[in-house]
């Protein structure tokens, strides 16, 4: 039984908020996440059988609807998505939207900053 999976090394990553938002399908499944040294981490997630917003030529008509409906959900559960851009979202085969891309998620009245962000800015 074969299938395929998207593979990608993280120095951050929270799958608290990837898993609640494949629970109501607003992103890929999460199959796993570990820590594999000090400063990496490894996230296994299901593929998605479609496109970015950002290499769609044309979006679907409910996309904008759709996303805020997302991020509405994201937002209700505690969470806050914080690259959202379109090469962080996905346009399944059937039309739906996903959120990928949880490595610098933040929580709602919690100040969190990027890993890679210049000592200067904070």
């Amino acid at each position: 039984n074969k299938f395929n999976v998207i593979i990608k090394f993280v120095t951050r990553y929270d799958e608290d908020v990837d898993k609640v938002m494949a629970e109501a399908e607003f992103a890929p499944k999460l199959l796993y996440y570990g820590k594999i040294d000090v400063m990496e981490g490894m996230v296994v997630m299901e593929y998605v059988d479609g496109m970015t917003a950002y290499s769609s030529s044309q979006l679907p008509p409910s996309f904008y609807q759709d996303l805020m409906k997302a991020i509405k959900y994201c937002h209700g559960k505690g969470f806050v998505f914080c690259d959202l851009q379109k090469p962080n979202i996905m346009i399944t085969k059937d039309g739906k939207v996903q959120l990928i891309n949880f490595d610098s998620p933040g929580y709602k009245g919690k100040i969190t900053y990027p890993v890679s962000i210049s000592p200067a800015i904070v």
